[in-house]
């Protein structure tokens, strides 16, 4: 929201921008001594259109993706599991805002 407004909030807007969100954690390394992931890969998978507001009409529906990976120290660090999830949760949404602001800069400069 920031990126698109600037941290002002917009008088009326002209456009509105709908987003489904759904997100996977998968284990990618697990130690063979105690059964404990060591690596864990982060996915979000987006989908979102733009509405022309005074219409209703969908002006452009797209799809977009991130996967970043974490490391799991071992078991001495209780809470380096959650600290590198929501470290790669944060990654993931930042490449993914990145991806959906480049294509509305697109549909607005050139219209498709």
């Amino acid at each position: 929201m920031f990126d698109l407004s600037g941290g002002s909030n917009p008088t009326v807007p002209a456009y509105r921008l709908n987003i489904t969100m759904q997100s996977s954690r998968l284990t990618i390394i697990v130690d063979q001594n105690s059964a404990r992931p060591q690596l864990e890969n982060f996915g979000l998978n987006v989908q979102y259109n733009l509405v022309d507001v005074k219409t209703g009409r969908t002006l452009f529906s797209d799809q977009t993706f991130s996967r970043v990976s974490y490391d799991i120290p071992g078991q001495q660090q209780r809470f380096a599991r959650v600290r590198g999830l929501r470290d790669a949760e944060n990654r993931a949404g930042q490449v993914v805002a990145d991806a959906i602001k480049t294509r509305l800069a697109a549909y607005f400069v050139a219209g498709t």
